[in-house]
């Protein structure tokens, strides 16, 4: 019995060595990873003619529902009305939206208090292993109260079951409708490379008080340390059709 034992625990570091070998041979594959530090002072920002993107239903009242477990809690959509985001003539739709803190996005070596990712997604694809994403990002900083953000903290005190309706533009849109797009990777493993990411430039604010309670609510994930942005990252500053 105890040789039975000590077989499955070698059997189960086996697979967990292989998996996380696995994901670090997907990273080493991999040019286009994510978060990333934009260096505007540097000149590494591309500015080229794109398709800008465009968002429809996200100033509409959307039902949310906590989802997930400890350190991987999101806020998910549970009504019919979803909104839709195209980028570059593909369509996307909203599946949930989630905190870290600190943002793991940085602007010229600039690290904030918190950031949002938005996770939109399309129908997985025959044979396709991931579906295709596109994520919106926003940055914040530490100063006044934010109310859109105190509407999700209502939820999360609400309970599990609870569900709200928010509305997505109300805590995305800040006063710089510019946004930086890149081609990167999802921040958590496997880092699915192919996401198509979208991170306004404007920095909305929280207070402090509201960024504890996220953490207290374990809202906010781990954030990933900034990846290198490779010669080939095309980077896309836009005006966003809202």
């Amino acid at each position: 019995m105890e040789l039975f034992f000590q077989l499955r625990k070698t059997m189960a570091l086996f697979f967990a060595s292989a998996m996380v070998f696995s994901v670090q041979q997907q990273i080493e594959a991999n040019s286009q990873q994510s978060p990333v530090n934009f260096e505007f002072k540097g000149g590494k920002i591309i500015e080229i003619n794109l398709v800008d993107p465009t968002f429809d239903g996200h100033d509409e009242a959307v039902t949310f529902k906590i989802s997930g477990h400890h350190g991987h809690r999101s806020l998910k959509v549970v009504s019919k009305n979803v909104p839709a985001l195209t980028v570059e003539n593909e369509e996307y739709e909203l599946k949930q939206f989630h905190f870290h803190a600190p943002a793991e996005h940085k602007f010229d070596d600039v690290e904030h208090a918190l950031e949002v990712h938005f996770v939109h997604e399309k129908e997985i694809e025959p044979g396709a292993q991931y579906p295709k994403r596109a994520v919106v990002g926003l940055l914040f900083k530490v100063g006044a109260h934010n109310e859109a953000i105190q509407e999700v903290i209502d939820l999360a005190n609400a309970g599990e079951d609870a569900e709200h309706k928010l509305v997505p533009a109300n805590i995305l849109f800040s006063s710089d409708s510019r946004a930086l797009r890149y081609l990167g990777s999802l921040t958590t493993p496997p880092y699915t490379q192919g996401v198509s990411w979208v991170v306004f430039r404007g920095i909305a604010q929280i207070s402090q008080e509201q960024l504890n309670e996220l953490k207290r609510l374990d809202l906010s994930h781990t954030s990933r340390p900034a990846q290198p942005l490779t010669d080939s990252a095309v980077v896309a500053d836009s005006y966003l059709d809202k």
